[in-house]
């Protein structure tokens, strides 16, 4: 499992707590994010976190590992990194997976209308490396509003039924979006890549 984006560690407290024979490679920027963790948010070191500080770019340039998930959780504000949401970033997404690995992707955006720019062109982008891309409500805000949206990316070519054994789970296999994807936006790369436009859009009325 690898997390891009520490923040606060509080994933991976929690997702250590719940698997216990499972590890995690955690790529985190600021290596005071982690003092902050131990200090404020209850973080205990765990032999079973690697902790990388350096840019998710380019520890997926020089990364050899392959992962069986990729949990993308980073931000500057509201915007993930621009350097992390091209095709160029997502094509290296994919040769960090097993074959039938998942990528997702936590997003703070609209799902409909003008506040969703940005994750239709990300969509658009993941669709591009990706035969399966799914969006998922964090919680029940129309589609209209900004809010947390889980992108799910799967390598594979099984199609999943989205349903599952434990309860919990299935509480959010059912947020499922079913909306429209479509749009005229252009895919995201290196050399276009108006992050700060589309998101600029969220905090305007």
């Amino acid at each position: 499992f690898l997390l891009i984006g520490g923040g606060g560690y509080t994933y991976p407290k929690n997702f250590l707590k719940r698997n216990e024979k499972a590890s995690m490679d955690v790529v985190e920027i600021d290596p005071e994010a982690v003092e902050i963790a131990r200090e404020y948010f209850f973080f205990v070191d765990d032999s079973r976190i690697n902790i990388f500080h350096e840019d998710g770019r380019t520890f997926l340039n020089r990364n050899e590992k392959k992962y069986d998930v990729i949990l993308m959780d980073a931000f500057t504000s509201l915007e993930v990194p621009h350097q992390l949401v091209t095709l160029e970033a997502v094509l290296k997404m994919k040769q960090n997976l097993v074959s039938d690995g998942i990528v997702m992707a936590n997003i703070i955006s609209a799902l409909d209308g003008e506040k969703s720019k940005f994750l239709k062109a990300e969509y658009k982008t993941y669709m591009q490396v990706f035969d399966q891309v799914y969006l998922f409500k964090v919680d029940d805000a129309g589609d209209d509003a900004v809010q947390n949206v889980m992108m799910v990316a799967i390598a594979g070519d099984k199609v999943p039924d989205f349903v599952s054994a434990d309860q919990e789970f299935n509480s959010y296999l059912s947020k499922l979006w079913k909306g429209s994807t479509s749009s005229d936006l252009a895919v995201l790369t290196d050399d276009f890549s108006p992050v700060e436009y589309y998101m600029s859009g969220l905090v305007v009325d």
